[in-house]
């Protein structure tokens, strides 16, 4: 094969694959939206379908990760079940987000706000960190890891 046959070949398959992964980083940034949504209106079956059987997820008033895996699903519901009903409301405001797509892999990364109005303690709303990783499985993006972590006091959010 030519070099200019090579190019072509090779500029063909640049333009079908790239409005794929376009589309991937949508569905992902989709996907993880819903996730926030289902969080916001304490829609506990919504919820728990965004996540995928192995997953890992880093709580903030945990010291351990909570390895889905190694729960019945029943605890795995009852983790969120409880929080539901401790809570007014509660949710992330997406402040400076990244989206990553490498084949069957989505990762998000940045800055969030999280907000929680608490029935039993005091309500608070927190600058941090996150990140996420989600697995396509059957079409879907489901959640793997989830960690979010608050921000070292006196840092600005949105200055490097």
């Amino acid at each position: 094969m030519s070099l200019s046959r090579t190019f072509v070949v090779v500029l063909i398959l640049g333009v079908m694959i790239s409005p794929l992964s376009a589309g991937d980083v949508d569905d992902l940034k989709a996907a993880f939206d819903h996730a926030l949504e289902y969080l916001s209106q304490k829609d506990l079956d919504a919820f728990l379908s965004v996540w995928h059987p192995e997953a890992v997820l880093f709580s903030r008033n945990r010291v351990y990760p909570i390895d889905r895996s190694k729960l019945d699903d029943r605890i795995w519901a009852n983790l969120f079940e409880d929080f539901f009903a401790t809570i007014i409301s509660a949710g992330y405001t997406r402040q400076a987000v990244e989206w990553r797509v490498i084949g069957d892999t989505g990762i998000v990364w940045g800055l969030t706000r999280f907000a929680v109005d608490a029935r039993y303690q005091a309500s608070f709303e927190q600058d941090t960190r996150l990140t996420a990783v989600f697995v396509k499985v059957d079409g879907e993006w489901l959640i793997l890891h989830w960690n979010d972590s608050p921000l070292p006091e006196g840092q600005n959010p949105l200055i490097p």
